[in-house]
């Protein structure tokens, strides 16, 4: 009977470290340190403007108001964040966050974040733009420019970028197929392979232009030594660990809300 228990303690230790979550506390603190959270501003105007984009497809007007209801109803800001949060209680390992927690509590970084919100305020647009009129009478030194192209590198931003709107892409584009006629609906290869080619050749790379050019703005009045330092900070395990749950976050809330949204849409009108 002893040996019984004491195999049936050890099984319960394993089970609950195999299906432990991280304390929402600990996702909390971090996604908040790290504003992670924010980049969701943005989905809704996003994803109007998309379904916008889709009114053509349609036949008549009330199935495209029923579809632009539908899609802003299921599809949204709150139901992505909602999903991206749960994703890292799920997967996330406390102990790194508990890193990646004190990383965002580096002066360094604290001070690098203040200037990333600062520069992004939109009354600063002014600023940028008269800034950028001056490139070509002064230009970033090539060494600045390196600087700011491996931040942008390490931070994966245009990766995680594309992937946002491919993936919002896809979703709208499943849910406005599901709507049509079927003799008029195409495959999900058809979809997929139409999403790419709005997405030409070297358009990531434009993309990390562009970010890299903002970002000369963003960080001007930060030193060279400071950047420098700033760059070996996203180097760090810990840290990497993050970005790429990151990255696997919000895939896996655009899947979801895809998913969840393609049932409904199937329920809802199929009535």
């Amino acid at each position: 009977m002893k040996y019984i228990l004491n195999l049936t303690i050890i099984l319960t230790l394993l089970t609950s470290q195999v299906f432990a979550q991280t304390p929402k506390e600990t996702v909390a603190e971090v996604l908040e340190k790290s504003g992670s959270l924010v980049q969701f501003n943005q989905i809704d105007a996003m994803i109007d403007a998309q379904v916008a984009a889709r009114k053509a497809g349609f036949e008549n007007e009330e199935d495209f108001e029923k579809f632009s209801k539908f899609m802003k109803s299921a599809f949204n800001s709150e139901s992505l964040k909602r999903d991206f949060i749960s994703y890292f209680e799920q997967k996330a390992n406390e102990d790194t966050l508990q890193i990646v927690s004190e990383i965002y509590e580096n002066p360094l970084v604290v001070k690098m974040k203040e200037t990333e919100t600062s520069a992004n305020d939109p009354s600063k647009q002014a600023e940028m733009l008269a800034f950028f009129q001056g490139f070509q009478s002064s230009p970033p030194s090539p060494e600045r420019a390196q600087l700011v192209v491996e931040l942008h590198k390490e931070l994966g931003t245009a990766e995680m970028t594309v992937s946002i709107m491919k993936n919002m892409i896809v979703s709208i584009a499943k849910g406005a197929n599901t709507l049509q006629p079927e003799d008029k609906r195409v495959s999900e290869d058809e979809i997929l392979k139409g999403i790419a080619s709005a997405f030409p050749a070297g358009f990531e790379q434009q993309l990390t232009s562009q970010l890299v050019a903002m970002s000369i703005y963003t960080y001007k009045d930060i030193s060279d030594a400071d950047l420098e330092k700033y760059v070996a900070v996203w180097k760090d395990p810990a840290s990497k660990y993050f970005i790429n749950m990151t990255m696997e976050a919000l895939n896996y809330s655009f899947s979801k809300v895809g998913e969840n949204m393609g049932k409904e849409m199937v329920e809802e009108f199929s009535k």
